[in-house]
C-alpha cells in the first residue's frame, strides 16, 4: 500500500446516547476545507487545493499531504494482491442482491459477480468484465440499440440493465449472449433481492395516465408482477424490506418487498430538515432493538448537509456541509462521498473523516467494488478506477 504522511486535526464530537429529551443533531466544530476545480486535462492529486466555502465536520479529520498520479494502463500490478481480490462482507454485497444499494443508487455502472469473482462495468454502450485475480480485462458485449448502458443488476447468469436511448429495461444472458428487451417504457433504477428484480419505471394507470413507481420483475418466472408502488425514491434493500424516501416530507420509510405494510421509521422535521436528497443504509442489526445506521444527504433552509443517523440512539451526526456533496456509497465500514472534486472517506466506527484525493472536475457517480473504487463523469460516457494498492487513478483500464 502506498504510504502517505498524515496530518491529523482533532475536534470534539459525540454521539448522543440515552437520557435525551428528544432527537438531537450532533455536530463537531467545522473545519474549513478547500476544493479545487481540477480540469480533466490536469492530473488530480491528493494535495492540490483552492479556497471554497464547503466544510467538513468529524471527531478526527485527516488529510493526505502526498501527491498521487493518474495511470492510463490496463493494470498497475501483474501479481494480484490481497486487497485486489478480497471480498468484503456487508449488507447488500452478496449474491442474494443484484447490486449494492450504493452502486444501484448511483446509476449502477459497475456490479460484482460473487460467483465468478469478476467485475462488470459499463462504459458508454460497452460492458466489460475484469478478473482481479488474473488482472485480465475482456469485452463482455456491446449494446447496439443506441445510447449508453447503465443500472447493471446481476441475477445468476442474467445481467439486467437499462439503455439510455429509450430507457428500456434489457437482459443480457451471460451463457447464451442473447439480449432481450423486457420493458418498453422509461426505467431509471434496477436492483434485486432473491428473485425479485425491482425497477423504477413508468406505467399506465387505469385511466391511461402515465405514472412512475417501483415495479417487480420475477427473475425465476420471467414475468412482471402486478405489484406497483408510486412515489418511492432512494430505495435501499435489506432482504425482504425496502427503506426509502418520498416527496411527501423529510422521512425515512419502510415497506415489505411486496410494497405492503408501509410505515414511517423517522421524520426529521424537528431537526429543521426540509428535503432528503440521498439515503444509504449503512448497516442493520438483526436482534432487538434492530439498530439501523443510515447516511443521509439532506438540506435545511440554509445549507446542504451529510449526516449519519442511528435509530437506536436517535442520534443525527453532521459529517460535512456544502452544495457540492454527492454520490454517497459504502464498503460496510466506511462511508465514501464526493465533495466538489474531492473524494472523502468517513469511518463510521471511529467517526474519522479523511480526504483521500482529488478527482476530476466532472466526477459524478461513485462505485464501491470491495476494496476497489470506481467513478464516472456526469454524462456516464467514461469511467475511472482507483487501485486499492496504489490508490492511484487508472483511466482507460479496459484497453489491453
Amino acid at each position: 500500500m502506498k504510504k502517505h504522511s498524515i496530518i491529523t486535526i482533532s475536534v470534539l464530537v459525540g454521539l448522543m446516547v440515552g437520557g435525551c429529551s428528544g432527537p438531537s443533531v450532533t455536530s463537531s466544530s467545522s473545519l474549513s476545507s478547500s476544493f479545487s476545480a481540477t480540469s480533466s486535462s490536469t492530473l488530480p492529486t491528493s494535495s492540490s487545493t483552492s479556497s471554497s466555502s464547503s466544510s467538513v465536520a468529524s471527531s478526527s479529520i485527516t488529510s493526505s499531504s502526498s501527491s498521487g498520479s493518474t495511470t492510463s494502463v490496463a493494470s498497475s500490478s501483474s501479481v494480484a494482491s490481497i486487497l485486489t481480490t478480497t471480498k468484503l462482507s456487508f449488507l447488500s454485497n452478496s449474491s442474494y442482491y443484484g447490486n449494492t444499494n450504493g452502486n444501484a443508487n448511483n446509476q449502477g455502472l459497475v456490479v460484482y459477480d460473487h460467483t465468478h469473482n469478476l467485475h462488470y462495468y459499463a462504459i458508454g454502450a460497452s460492458v466489460y468484465q475484469y478478473d482481479p485475480a488474473l488482472d485480465e480485462t475482456s469485452l463482455l458485449f456491446n449494446h447496439s440499440g443506441g445510447g449508453y448502458v447503465r443500472n447493471l443488476c446481476l441475477a445468476d447468469d442474467s445481467l439486467y440493465y437499462v439503455e439510455t436511448q429509450n430507457n428500456y429495461l434489457q437482459k443480457y444472458q451471460l451463457d447464451t449472449e442473447v439480449i432481450t428487451t423486457l420493458y418498453e417504457r422509461d426505467t431509471s433504477y434496477v436492483s434485486r433481492y432473491g428473485n425479485y428484480v425491482f425497477a423504477d419505471m413508468n406505467k399506465l394507470d387505469y385511466s391511461s395516465e402515465e405514472i412512475q413507481g417501483l415495479g417487480i420483475y420475477r427473475h425465476d418466472t420471467e414475468s412482471f408482477l402486478t405489484n406497483f408502488s408510486s412515489g418511492a425514491t432512494n430505495v435501499n434493500i435489506s432482504g425482504t424490506k425496502l427503506m426509502y424516501t418520498t416527496n411527501d416530507g423529510p422521512m425515512i420509510q419502510l415497506m415489505a418487498d411486496t410494497f405492503i405494510g408501509k410505515t414511517t421509521l423517522k421524520s426529521f422535521v424537528e431537526q429543521g430538515i426540509e428535503e432528503i436528497h440521498d439515503l444509504l443504509l449503512l448497516s442493520e442489526g438483526y436482534s432487538s432493538p434492530y439498530p439501523r445506521v443510515f447516511a443521509m444527504l439532506a438540506s435545511t433552509s440554509t445549507q446542504t448537509n451529510l449526516y449519519v443517523y442511528q435509530t437506536d440512539t436517535d442520534a443525527l451526526t453532521l459529517i460535512a456541509s456544502g452544495i457540492g456533496i454527492h454520490s454517497i456509497n459504502t464498503d460496510g465500514t466506511n462511508l465514501y462521498f464526493i465533495n466538489n472534486q474531492e473524494l472523502y472517506r468517513y469511518e463510521v466506527g471511529s467517526a474519522t473523516l479523511s480526504k483521500m484525493r482529488n478527482l476530476y472536475q466532472d466526477s459524478r457517480y461513485l462505485y464501491v467494488m470491495n476494496h476497489w473504487l470506481y467513478f464516472s463523469n456526469d454524462t456516464l460516457s467514461t469511467l475511472y478506477r482507483i487501485h486499492p494498492d496504489t490508490e492511484e487513478i487508472e483511466s482507460e483500464f479496459w484497453l489491453s
